[in-house]
């Protein structure tokens, strides 16, 4: 996300072009992944209620997302925005990594 938010501050599309579709591909290929490793480690019974209730929270949460995003984008900038979620993702991984060394 910092990348992209360079990128975009500096004006260059297919910089930014390619580091989505990285981002997708690497998507794509983790989700089958985790699908196989979770129908391992899972209740055969249980596995399709799991996965629905992930999906179901992926679209709820993209659902409440997305328009804040598209309203913070037209009134700042997309180059502001994906520096602010760069930022707080970059926090957020902190936070967990702290969390970690403690326990």
């Amino acid at each position: 996300m910092l990348l992209e938010a360079i990128f975009i501050w500096m004006a260059i599309p297919l910089a930014i072009i390619l580091i989505y579709l990285l981002i997708y591909v690497m998507y794509n290929i983790r989700r089958p992944i985790t699908v196989d490793y979770l129908g391992d480690v899972m209740n055969k019974d249980q596995r399709a209620t799991i996965l629905s209730v992930e999906a179901l929270i992926r679209s709820i949460l993209i659902i409440i997302f997305a328009p804040l995003f598209g309203f913070f984008a037209t009134y700042f900038s997309i180059g502001m925005l994906f520096f602010v979620l760069a930022i707080f993702m970059i926090l957020i991984n902190l936070i967990f990594l702290m969390g970690e060394k403690v326990s």
